[in-house]
């Protein structure tokens, strides 16, 4: 479909990814009108299109943890904001302690996201079982694990994820 470009704009975006989108709905937010965003093909069809997957929010410091927070609540309200389908789900996350040393070291992660605001808990391997229970019939959206008895997970109920082609 070709159409015709106007001979000026106050904000020209090249890029249709996750970087010039973000750039444009954060503008028209702040209610700037004059906004272009040129793409070559489809929206998100580069290397955005390649990077679907978990959204997790606990980050090595506050700033970048508040940072994953927002974007969290901006892609579970887009689809309100624009109707415009995303594919955002939040189905929260589940990591496990696969050997001795990981136990503490998510117990840390945990302490660490809860500082930031985060919902984390620490949870037994068999409340984790009883929570995500394995499932041989795989989803596009969910890959379940069986944990031993020696797993200690943590769960983040706000992690959310996007699958392929669904980021616009």
């Amino acid at each position: 479909m070709a159409s015709k470009l106007p001979s000026h704009s106050e904000y020209v975006i090249i890029g249709g990814g996750i970087i010039g989108l973000s750039i444009a709905c954060h503008l028209t937010r702040l209610g700037h009108r004059d906004v272009l965003l040129l793409q070559r093909d489809q929206l998100t069809c580069g290397t955005t299109w390649h990077a679907p997957g978990p959204v997790t929010q606990l980050r090595a410091n506050e700033t970048m943890a508040k940072l994953a927070q927002y974007s969290s609540e901006l892609f579970r309200d887009l689809e309100t904001l624009t109707g415009q389908a995303t594919g955002f789900r939040q189905t929260g996350s589940i990591t496990v302690a696969a050997t001795q040393y990981r136990p503490k070291e998510l117990t840390r992660g945990s302490s660490m996201g809860r500082s930031f605001g985060l919902d984390v808990e620490m949870i037994s391997a068999a409340e984790a079982q009883r929570r995500f229970r394995y499932s041989a019939r795989r989803s596009q959206y969910h890959y379940c694990i069986l944990m031993s008895a020696a797993c200690l997970p943590g769960l983040r109920p706000s992690t959310g994820f996007f699958t392929r082609g669904d980021i616009l």
